[in-house]
């Protein structure tokens, strides 16, 4: 599976600048940066922990992009960013972690950066930036999640209910 892929729910897009020069593919994990241009998760600073780093994404959680820029681009451009919506992405958590609204957030790649499409199960709401939204079966590598932009619908606290 190359990207993140709808399932279904309406992605309430929003057009963003995509900072220049920055390769950002289909269904990659977008944050804002402080100059108010997308970036994928990979390129997000890292912050002492796995866990640091993801409150921080998670605070600056855009969406999921719908375009493809390439790092040739040199200046910034418009793309299409998916607010919400349910998506079936890659998982590399736990085999047990199941149940619907188990809380994933962006995965950790090799050395101190996250994954742009890769989750993992968090243990808290403010690491997270979507939720389980179908069981999964143990083995199974791709998950289901409903995600929610930090930025323009404040996270994932607004679909968790106690």
């Amino acid at each position: 599976m190359a990207s993140a892929r709808i399932v279904r729910e309406d992605p309430n897009p929003v057009q963003v600048y995509a900072k220049a020069s920055t390769a950002i593919e289909p269904g990659d994990m977008l944050w804002l940066n402080n100059d108010g241009y997308a970036e994928p998760a990979r390129t997000f600073p890292w912050t002492t922990n796995l866990a640091t780093t993801q409150a921080n994404f998670h605070q600056r959680f855009l969406g999921i992009s719908m375009d493809k820029r390439l790092a040739s681009q040199t200046t910034p451009g418009l793309i299409n960013v998916a607010t919400r919506g349910r998506y079936r992405v890659l998982s590399s958590t736990d085999a047990n972690a199941r149940n619907v609204g188990t809380l994933y957030g962006p995965g950790k790649a090799a050395g101190n950066n996250l994954e742009s499409q890769v989750c993992a199960v968090v243990g808290t709401a403010n690491l997270a930036v979507g939720v389980l939204a179908k069981p999964k079966d143990a083995n199974d590598a791709v998950v289901e999640i409903e995600v929610v932009s930090s930025i323009l619908h404040r996270g994932v606290q607004n679909i968790i209910t106690s």
